[in-house]
């Protein structure tokens, strides 16, 4: 009888600690969806506050950063102008939407009216709009 109780014992504390380590896979699977989005945004500013000088738009105008623009972070959801592509020039002055920033691919994903594109923070500037 001490046997079976012992065995019962080591069942619970068997559940148990699935139970608990099920739980620390949750906390650090959020974790880690946290730091991918704070990786992006420190990326985004690095790529910013280096790359940003200036810049031609499609109308030939120059862009002159100002250091308040490179203050501003970019998140998802910010409304954004394209500038500064060079393979795609056609594209330079269009407003569209941030998503998400992808890490691995270290580009913005931003939404247009004719489709979303992969961009690096540096062709994207905040609009106000």
């Amino acid at each position: 009888e001490i046997r079976k109780e012992v065995q019962i014992d080591v069942a619970r504390l068997d559940s148990r600690m699935d139970s608990v380590a099920g739980s620390a896979n949750l906390r650090k699977e959020g974790l880690r969806k946290k730091m991918d989005v704070l990786y992006g945004r420190v990326a985004a500013m690095h790529s910013r506050i280096n790359d940003i000088e200036h810049t031609v738009f499609a109308t030939n105008t120059v862009y002159v950063a100002e250091e308040e623009d490179v203050e501003e972070e970019l998140v998802p959801g910010s409304v954004v102008r394209i500038f500064g592509l060079t393979a795609r020039p056609e594209l330079n002055g269009e407003v569209g939407r941030a998503v998400q920033f992808d890490v691995k691919k270290d580009r913005w994903q931003v939404r247009l009216a004719h489709g979303d594109l992969l961009l690096q923070a540096k062709n994207l500037m905040p609009f106000d709009t």
